[in-house]
């Protein structure tokens, strides 16, 4: 493992496990009653860029709590007017099921932080931090927007299901197209009516966004495509443009590392971040 650098692991007791043990079947009969913050959207594309009048927005998802049962019952109609989807990134897993990231790290990773031998991580710097530990789950109508993390190393692991990323160099956002947009949140009323609502005060920061799909022909280099099946693990490089799709009933989980910003990786994303914006 070295920085920078994506890579994929096959890790086979994560594969053997999620085949029975991590399946979403087998998730939504053993914790079913638990709640989790889910997204919801009326076209599966939170955080993204939604034009309203003329104006491009970023527009930010609805976010409800859901037990994992009326969840898991959403994704099996594949329909409606809404999608929801099981994204948050703020530590939701320790936060929201303490004993499934429990049972991962004791029973797949024999008591370590993440899938990987801890000397690996050595490559992220010394004492490296875990951010966060999030869950992931959701459907095919759900699509996460071409985006890059600039201040994270990510790991990401596929239980059940299926991921596609697209991905490019940190340096893509340079040719890029890249919006500066206002923000605004979804919200769906009573009547079952989606609105896209302006956030305001501090929330109302304008955004920088990519404004592509990364599965689009009109690029100028073709994106890297990565299939991640359970047991399989991704090692996302801080800054690399992402764009993710994935098959229906799909469960993952991924480690967020504090990316360093000493070194010429961080330098060259930094350029084309301002190239991207220039004008």
């Amino acid at each position: 493992v070295g920085p920078s650098k994506p890579l994929v692991l096959h890790t086979a007791a994560a594969a053997a496990a999620s085949s029975s043990r991590f399946s979403a079947r087998a998730l939504a009969a053993r914790y079913g009653n638990r709640e989790v913050t889910v997204h919801a959207t009326p076209d599966g594309r939170a955080d993204s860029i939604v034009w309203k009048g003329g104006v491009a927005f970023f527009a930010k998802p609805e976010v409800r709590r859901s037990t994992l049962a009326a969840l898991f019952e959403h994704l099996e109609e594949a329909a409606g007017e809404e999608v929801l989807y099981a994204s948050a990134q703020d530590d939701s897993l320790r936060r929201d099921l303490p004993e499934l990231e429990a049972e991962l790290r004791d029973d797949l990773f024999h008591g370590r932080r993440t899938p990987l031998p801890e000397a690996c991580l050595d490559a992220f710097g010394p004492d490296v931090k875990i951010e966060a530990l999030n869950l992931w789950i959701g459907g095919s109508r759900s699509v996460t927007s071409a985006h890059r993390d600039r201040a994270f190393e990510n790991l990401y692991l596929v239980l059940d299901g299926e991921k596609t990323f697209y991905l490019l160099p940190p340096t893509a956002p340079a040719w890029l197209r890249t919006r500066r947009c206002p923000p605004a949140t979804w919200r769906r009323s009573e009547k079952d009516h989606w609105a896209l609502d302006h956030d305001d005060g501090e929330a109302a920061s304008l955004v920088d966004w990519l404004d592509c799909a990364l599965t689009a022909d009109d690029h100028e280099v073709d994106p890297l495509r990565i299939v991640l099946r359970p047991g399989q693990l991704l090692y996302l490089p801080a800054g690399w443009v992402h764009e993710v799709h994935q098959a229906d009933d799909t469960v993952a989980v991924n480690w967020w590392l504090d990316a360093r910003f000493d070194n010429a990786r961080w330098a060259a994303s930094d350029i084309a971040q301002h190239l991207a914006t220039r004008g």
